[in-house]
């Protein structure tokens, strides 16, 4: 009798006349409710720069090895190639082409940003009663304050909005750009943005009342360049003489030691047991000056190889069923959407491309997804491609994964680069340049087999070819428009009077009709010269 009360009991508080759980995660012998969800994400961290890849003696990643190894490693995880297209993805469970998002990232100054139109991961979870916060790295455009994390899901933010800065000041180009929600934050110079950002995270789970679930979104500067490490993590590296790679390992030893320290908070305050966390890297590593590395994958960010699309991720959380084991099923940025919409208890669109993972990375099952759009960003003319000259140019190209086979398409070449540490010379940028002037037409890759993409089959299988290329055909024919804006110079001249950067639109900037130059870029020329144009010409 008293089971049956207790049951019912439970059909009343969830308000839905169920007698069951409301989540995925939950079953009768657990009634925790739906899961508090930490997302850490690395910036431009590389396949070869994690511990449990055991592919680098210099990589320490002891405390993300540990996780690791206690929850589930995605081995065929993959992102999107640079920082905007990942976090757009992310965020709304879409492909870049169906947010207008896939060509190149969003400039500093440029006035464009991630469509209003579609809800974000932490708009519907705050409306399934989540408390929603970000740390860290926004770069999904600021030109108009309707498109900052405040506007776009978040209940608080403390970070920067740009794609970079210098770790240390806190600015671009000279210009502060760090914020506490949308006020400036001056009082952090002199604290490395990993601290800070850490920091922050743990003051959040200090003051957070464990019965209200919490979404927390730590996205951290580190390991993208400027390569800026503490001197004593530095010292802890042995066995590298390169510097940049020293500087970035010892980024990486940092993040690994902070993510150590949040979680002891975790424990102590009575989270963590209930906690689904994720740990994921938004791209591939730029080998040389870059630091970081993605061997013995082909490629670096930027490029659709596996070397920048595939990157390292895992999952940990007591909710899981299957703990301590690995998923090689395929699994896209935009799969997160879905899974954690729905892990709360929430309804997604049916129109999005992310696929719900959950009975995969709780249970093992087989994933639902089949294929992968790594991206469509190809020239659409002839003239297009003349302004876009062979090596350096913002045409990621097109490749479509279906199962095991991967079809590429005008794609920049790309080599494998191998770690300084392991007695190689890091590649200058002067050689990753000489890799990117030819361009790849067409190649066919089974990556289940040759993960290096050594051995193109798209002679050998013409059906394979034929069958990828007209599924690409089709994707290509629902892409959205480019959002691409070039520089705007009233961005610059708020910040010089300001002193930082601060939004400069107070209304959509419209998209530029591809194909036409605005006739105000002449009146940019004699504003900031010649170099604005330019790179707008490029661009488009």
């Amino acid at each position: 009798m008293s089971l049956i009360f207790l049951l019912l009991l439970l059909s009343v508080v969830n308000g839905r006349g169920a007698l069951c759980c409301q989540w995925p995660g939950c079953s009768l012998l657990s009634m925790a409710g739906p899961p508090h969800i930490m997302f850490i994400l690395m910036d431009d961290l590389g396949w070869s720069d994690v511990g449990y890849h055991n592919i680098s003696h210099a990589v320490k990643t002891p405390n993300i090895d540990k996780l690791a190894s206690q929850g589930v490693k995605l081995m065929s995880y993959y992102s999107q190639p640079m920082c905007t297209p990942s976090r757009g993805a992310l965020m709304t469970g879409k492909y870049p082409i169906h947010l207008g998002m896939q060509h190149f990232v969003i400039n500093i100054t440029s006035p464009w940003g991630m469509p209003r139109r579609f809800p974000t991961i932490p708009q519907k979870l705050r409306t399934l009663g989540y408390r929603t916060s970000m740390i860290g790295k926004w770069h999904l455009g600021f030109f108009d304050w309707d498109y900052t994390p405040l506007r776009r899901g978040f209940d608080s933010f403390l970070g920067f909005f740009a794609g970079e800065q210098d770790h240390w000041r806190h600015s671009k180009m000279g210009f502060l750009d760090f914020r506490r929600d949308e006020e400036p934050a001056n009082e952090y110079g002199g604290q490395h943005s990993t601290d800070v950002f850490t920091q922050e995270a743990i003051n959040i789970a200090m003051r957070h009342n464990a019965s209200q679930p919490l979404f927390l979104l730590l996205s951290y500067a580190a390991v993208h360049t400027p390569l800026q490490a503490h001197p004593n993590d530095v010292n802890k590296i042995g066995g590298v003489s390169d510097k940049d790679r020293q500087n970035y390992l010892g980024m990486m030893g940092a993040a690994d030691w902070s993510i150590g320290r949040l979680i002891d908070v975790y424990k102590r305050n009575g989270l963590w047991n209930n906690t689904l966390m994720i740990w994921a890297s938004d791209n591939g590593a730029q080998p040389g000056k870059g630091g970081g590395y993605n061997w013995p994958l082909r490629g670096y960010k930027s490029s659709l190889f596996e070397g920048g699309v595939r990157v390292p991720a895992f999952v940990h959380g007591e909710m899981l069923q299957r703990k301590g084991g690995t998923v090689n099923d395929l699994f896209h940025v935009t799969d997160w959407y879905p899974t954690l919409v729905k892990l709360a208890g929430g309804e997604v669109e049916p129109d999005i491309d992310g696929v719900d993972q959950w009975p995969t990375l709780s249970e093992g099952k087989p994933s639902k997804r089949e294929e992968i759009l790594h991206n469509i960003d190809i020239p659409a003319n002839q003239e297009e491609e003349r302004m876009a000259p062979r090596g350096f140019n913002y045409y990621s190209g097109a490749a479509l994964r279906r199962g095991h086979m991967k079809l590429v398409y005008k794609m920049g070449d790309a080599g494998w680069y191998q770690l300084p540490e392991n007695g190689h010379r890091g590649p200058v940028v002067e050689e990753m340049v000489k890799d990117r002037l030819p361009i790849v037409e067409l190649a066919l890759y089974n990556i289940t087999a040759d993960p290096e993409e050594r051995n193109d089959l798209s002679k050998l299988n013409p059906d394979i070819v034929d069958s990828l290329w007209r599924r690409l055909q089709e994707l290509n024919a629902t892409s959205l428009e480019y959002r691409l804006q070039p520089e705007d110079p009233r961005s610059i001249a708020l910040a010089e009077r300001l002193g930082r950067w601060e939004p400069w639109l107070d209304e959509d900037a419209p998209v530029t009709s591809y194909g036409r130059r605005p006739a105000s870029c002449y009146i940019w020329l004699l504003l900031i010269g010649v170099h604005t144009c330019y790179r707008y010409y490029r661009s488009i």
